[in-house]
Parts: structure tokens; sequence; C-alpha cells
């Protein structure tokens, strides 16, 4: 019951993203960017590992994975700003607002990936294994 109840949750983000990306006319493929994607759960979790020298995380290796999640989120989104400002170059209105919006949306990204990493996927995890794991079984 608890496990249809869970998946219902995460089915509502698959969902809410869907209904947000079709009322503006963009594909749901929006939300991925593969070097976002390389920056924010592929870097932390290789770095995890690196550090608790596991594959399997125990709930000080995931805090520490979703710590690194924000943390290289808010560095992927400061390098994007400055690339951002860097490649506008001479000021033309027209170039201008017309490569802001996509600028941005490339920009904010690794801080979705960032967010849910920690609080959709990290934290739920470190609550199963309170829960579920250490109790005894009857």
């Amino acid at each position: 019951m608890f496990i249809i109840v869970l998946i219902l949750g995460y089915l509502s983000f698959l969902v809410a993203g869907w209904l947000v990306t079709s009322d503006v006319s963009v594909p749901l493929v929006a939300y991925f960017d593969p070097i976002s994607f390389m920056i924010v759960p592929l870097s932390p979790y290789l770095i995890t590992t690196g550090v608790t020298k596991k594959f399997n995380f125990d709930e000080s290796g995931l805090k520490l994975f979703g710590d690194l999640c924000i943390g290289c989120a808010i560095i992927a989104v400061v390098l994007g700003i400055i690339m951002m400002l860097y490649g506008w170059g001479d000021w033309d209105s027209e170039i201008y607002y017309k490569n802001l919006g996509a600028s941005l949306v490339i920009t904010v990204i690794p801080l979705l990936y960032g967010l849910t990493g920690k609080y959709l996927i990290v934290l739920p995890m470190i609550a199963y294994k309170k829960n579920c794991l250490n109790k005894p079984i009857n």
C-alpha cells in the first residue's frame, strides 16, 4: 500500500512537469541537459564514491551526496551565469532578449537537478533506511 503512495508521489512531479511544458508548447525533453546531468548528479556521486570508498552509501554517504548535489548545482549555475554574461558581447536589444530566455533556462536546469537529487532522492532514501531497515522483523 505504501509503495503505491510513494510511486504516486513521484509520478505527481512528472505529471506536473508535463503539464507545465505542454501549457507553453515545450517538449518534456527540455528538462534534460546532458552537461548539467554530468555536473550535478554524476559528479557528486563519483566524488562521494571516491571519498567513502563504497558504491552503496550509508546515511553519512547519502548526506554527503545530497550536500554535494546542492553545492555542484550552485557552482554550475554560477558558471552558467558567467558564460551567459560573457556571451552577450555588444549590445543589441533583439539578440539580447531572444537569447536571454534560452540562456536562463540552461542556467537554471542544474539547480533543478541538485534540488531533485537532494530532496526527492537522498532524503527519502535516508528516511527509508531509518524507518524500514532498522526495524526488527517479527
